[in-house]
C-alpha cells in the first residue's frame, strides 16, 4: 500500500519536532521546560487537527503508523520529567516495596534524616511533594514501582522503558479492535501521551491498558476475566470504580443474568483481594493517602468550577460526586435497557463514565486523560472519543499555574495563597475548546438525525 507521500512526511516532522522538543527542554530552567512543553502540545495538537480534517490520511498504512508511534516513543523516554516531581514518589515508593513491602506505613517525612540512605537515595526524598502523606499510588503501581527499582534502582528510565511497553501494548489492542488508521494516528502523535508518560513517566496510560483488556474480555463472554481486569483497574488507580457498573449492567438480561453478574462481581472481587492482601498484611494500603487526596487537592478544575460557584461552603465535592454517580448509573442503565434476552448490549461505554468523571472532578491534572484516551479510541462514540482527545491536548495550559509561572517568568497571578491554581482564564480557555470540539463532533462525526 502507498504511503501518503508528503503528507506523511510533513506529519512525520510534527511528532519528531514534538518529541525532540521534550528532549530539549527536560533538565533545564524553569522557563525552557515551559516553553517545551507549550511547543510540544502545539506541534502535537496541529497534526491531530490536520488528521482530523484531511481524509487522505485514512490511507496510511499500519506499518507506517505503528512505526512512527515508536519512533516518537523512542525519543520522548529520552527526556526527564519535565515540570514534575512526582517521579520522585515513584523512585521511592518502588525501593520501599522492593526492599521493605511497606510503602503504605510511613510518609517519607519519617525517614528525613535518616542516616541509613545513600546521597542519591537522600536526594530522591528531599524531591518528594508533601512528604508528610503516604502514598497514594494503589498496589498495582507498587508492583510497577517495585520492578522499576529491580531493573535499574533509582533510575527512572526503568519506570519510563516499562510505560513504554504499556503503551505499545495498548495500541496494539486498538489495532486488534480494528481502531480507524486516522484515529490511531491521533494516538501516535498525541502530546498527553509524549509528555506525560513517556517524558515524565506518570503512570496512569496502565488504567488504560486494564480497561482496553477488560472491554476485550467482555467482548468474548469471558465475564470473570472482565472482572478480574476492572479490579486490577481499581487497584492502579481507584477512580477506575466509576467504570464497574458499566459492566455489571451491561450484558444480557433474563436468566443469564444472574450468573453473568456472579462472575464479573467474583472475578472482579478475587483481582483486588490477590493485590491488595499482601500489601494489608505487611500493615497498610493505599486508603490514607487517598482520604486526603479526596478531601483536600484541587487542580485545574473544569465544570467542577461552576459548581463551587453555585453550591454552598463545602457542598461542592458532594455534589460533584453526586452527579458523577447519577451520571454513571444513566450510563449503566441506558446499557441494560438496551439488552435483550438472548442479545448483548453494546460495548460498556466506560470512556463516557471517565470523561464525565474528568469534567467534574476537583482535581484534573493533565496525566489523567491517560485513563480514557485508549477506551475512548476502542468505544463506539465519535463525540465522546473527539472530547477526550481534545481534553488531553488542552489539558497542558494546567501548567500554567500558580506554582510554574512564578518559577518560569517570574510572574505570580494569584499570590501564594493558592500556589498550584490555575486561573480562570485558562479554565475558560479549556472548556471553551471542549465545546468547540463538541459542537464540531456532533455535525462532523455523528450521523444526522434520522439516520441510522
Amino acid at each position: 500500500m502507498k504511503v501518503v507521500g508528503w503528507r506523511g512526511c510533513i506529519l512525520a516532522t510534527l511528532g519528531a519536532l514534538q518529541a525532540c522538543a521534550l528532549v530539549w527542554g527536560s533538565g533545564g530552567t524553569a522557563l525552557a521546560q515551559l516553553s517545551a512543553v507549550l511547543a510540544a502540545a502545539t506541534l502535537g495538537s496541529l497534526a491531530i487537527v490536520w488528521v482530523a480534517f484531511d481524509t487522505h490520511f485514512s490511507r496510511v498504512p499500519l506499518w507506517g503508523v505503528l512505526s512512527l508511534a515508536l519512533l516518537l516513543r523512542l525519543v520522548a523516554v529520552q527526556a526527564d520529567p519535565l515540570l514534575e516531581d512526582d517521579h520522585f514518589r515513584y523512585l521511592w515508593d518502588g525501593m520501599r516495596t522492593a526492599l521493605h513491602f511497606d510503602p503504605y506505613q510511613k510518609a517519607p517525612s519519617a525517614f528525613f534524616g535518616s542516616n541509613d540512605l545513600t546521597q542519591p537515595w537522600q536526594d530522591i526524598l528531599s524531591g518528594i511533594n508533601n512528604p508528610d502523606i503516604p502514598t497514594i499510588y494503589g498496589p498495582v503501581l507498587q508492583a510497577l514501582f517495585a520492578l522499576a527499582y529491580f531493573i535499574a534502582p533509582g533510575q527512572i528510565g526503568a519506570v519510563q522503558g516499562l510505560l513504554l511497553l504499556v503503551d505499545l501494548a495498548c495500541m496494539a489492542l486498538l489495532v486488534r479492535q480494528r481502531v480507524d488508521t486516522r484515529w490511531l494516528l491521533a494516538y501516535a502523535l498525541h502530546p498527553m501521551i509524549l509528555k506525560e508518560a513517556m517524558a515524565s513517566a506518570h503512570p496512569d496510560g496502565l488504567v488504560a491498558l486494564w480497561l482496553l483488556l477488560a472491554l476485550a474480555a467482555w467482548q468474548h463472554r469471558s465475564m470473570r476475566w472482565a472482572g478480574a481486569l476492572s479490579g486490577l483497574a481499581v487497584a492502579t488507580k481507584v477512580a477506575a470504580l466509576v467504570v464497574v457498573p458499566l459492566f455489571l449492567l451491561a450484558h444480557r438480561r433474563g436468566r443469564s443474568f444472574w450468573r453473568t453478574t456472579a462472575a464479573l462481581v467474583f472475578g472482579f472481587i478475587l483481582a483486588l483481594a490477590l493485590v491488595y492482601l499482601p500489601f494489608l498484611a505487611a500493615g497498610g494500603s493505599d486508603a490514607g493517602g487517598l482520604k486526603t487526596f479526596a478531601e483536600q487537592w484541587r487542580f485545574n478544575p473544569l465544570l467542577f468550577r461552576m459548581i463551587e460557584a453555585t453550591t454552598p461552603h463545602g457542598l461542592a465535592r458532594p455534589v460533584a460526586g453526586l452527579l458523577i454517580a447519577a451520571g454513571v448509573a444513566a450510563l449503566a442503565w441506558r446499557q441494560f435497557e438496551s439488552s435483550t434476552e438472548g442479545r448483548c448490549a453494546a460495548m460498556p461505554p466506560v470512556d463516557s463514565a471517565l470523561m464525565l468523571l474528568l469534567l467534574l472532578s476537583p482535581v484534573v491534572n493533565p496525566w489523567y486523560a491517560l485513563w480514557a484516551l485508549g477506551p475512548a479510541m476502542a468505544g463506539r462514540q465519535p463525540l465522546v472519543r473527539a472530547l477526550v482527545v481534545a481534553l488531553g491536548c488542552v489539558g497542558v495550559l494546567a501548567y500554567l499555574n500558580g506554582s510554574v509561572l512564578p518559577q518560569a517568568t517570574g510572574w505570580a497571578f494569584n499570590g501564594s495563597a493558592a500556589p498550584f491554581a490555575v486561573a480562570w482564564p485558562v479554565a475558560l480557555v479549556q472548556i471553551g475548546v471542549l465545546a468547540l470540539v463538541a459542537v464540531w463532533a456532533h455535525r462532523a462525526l455523528l450521523p444526522p438525525a434520522g439516520v441510522p
